[in-house]
């Protein structure tokens, strides 16, 4: 836009995108073993004979199986209000938009 005279300066001088990864080693995507043993460690945690574990694990484990069971990314199902979940499904009542002036 700047070289068509649209804008006097580019906001974005300067700027560049490192291609390194910030992560020291490979992401390994868990296996459907690794999956399962996700779900039953929050079962038995959610099961704890300590009151104060087995109390918030059982509040945050459904917060598990909905991401298990969705497939939605942590901002969804954070933002998901009590409504939109039902007994056999989540229902996703309006999806987070960016609204731009006009």
């Amino acid at each position: 836009m700047k070289k068509r005279r649209i804008i006097a300066s580019d906001p974005a001088q300067g700027v560049t995108i490192i291609s390194s990864s910030r992560y020291k080693e490979p992401i390994r995507i868990p296996t459907m073993s690794d999956f399962l043993e996700i779900l039953r460690t929050a079962d038995r945690l959610a099961n704890s004979s300590n009151v104060q574990i087995s109390s918030s694990w059982e509040r945050y484990r459904a917060m598990i199986y909905l991401a298990a069971d969705s497939g939605m990314r942590p901002q969804e199902y954070i933002a998901l209000p009590p409504r939109g979940l039902h007994d056999n499904g989540v229902e996703i009542v309006q999806a987070l938009e960016c609204h731009r002036p006009t």
